[in-house]
């Protein structure tokens, strides 16, 4: 079968490599095989260091309140593929393993994309999301990091661009300080109502049921905070 790298043009020497990607002969460009058709490949290097990742969590967490103590417990690069469409301000979404739709394009230079030099070393993920490939569409792999963190004994997993540090991943259910002050009337409220039903009635089945009552209520308020505060990336 015959195959035309489409960066150089070249045919009939093109390697095939892991069943995914094809290296030119002629010029050693990797291209993406698609069941569609075949499409040039490059990427980028990472702005960001690994040590610096717990700095983008802490900020982007701070944005919505979440400032309380938590544990990084595992990290690892990975390349996520994006699909360049010429004329395009924004990087299509490639993988389903990234939740936004599409990304802003870096404009930093971008690099060749060297399966040589990646395999073994950092996790490359595949397509699995695909618009209508053409002479316009490129495959653009985004470096990110996955992280994990432990909150309470749970874990979250977050995915970090390596590009401009935006982070994306799991909710974590919380509850922030305004949210907290702004539960503080229902409390009062539900507490006082107890308070004068014993004082009134003076029943001790009336003082007992006034204040199951309001602990209900005080923890049915703090279950919709917290559902109601769960961490979503709006990037």
């Amino acid at each position: 079968m015959v195959f035309k790298c489409p960066k150089c043009g070249g045919s009939n020497n093109l390697e095939l490599v892991e069943d995914e990607f094809l290296k030119c002969s002629y010029c050693n460009n990797y291209s993406y095989v698609d069941p569609e058709g075949i499409v040039s490949v490059y990427t980028f290097k990472s702005l960001i260091k690994e040590k610096e990742i717990s700095l983008f969590l802490k900020k982007d967490f701070e944005r919505i309140g979440f400032s309380e103590d938590f544990k990084i417990t595992s990290t690892y690069p990975l390349y996520i593929p994006f699909w360049d469409v010429k004329g395009s301000k924004s990087l299509l979404r490639g993988s389903s393993l990234f939740s936004e739709e599409t990304v802003i394009k870096p404009s930093e230079e971008r690099i060749i994309f060297d399966y040589d030099s990646i395999a073994g070393k950092i996790d490359i993920t595949e397509p699995d999301v695909a618009p209508e490939l053409n002479d316009n569409t490129v495959l653009c792999y985004l470096p990110f990091y996955k992280v994990k963190i432990n909150y309470k004994n749970d874990d979250f997993v977050f995915l970090i661009n390596g590009m401009n540090g935006d982070v994306s991943g799991d909710p974590i259910p919380f509850v922030s300080v305004e949210e907290a002050g702004s539960l503080f009337p229902k409390f009062a409220l539900a507490f006082f109502v107890a308070f004068v039903i014993n004082f009134v009635f003076d029943n001790l089945f009336l003082s007992i049921f006034s204040n199951l009552v309001a602990i209900y209520l005080v923890f049915s308020f703090s279950i919709s905070a917290i559902n109601k505060n769960l961490y979503k990336n709006e990037h």
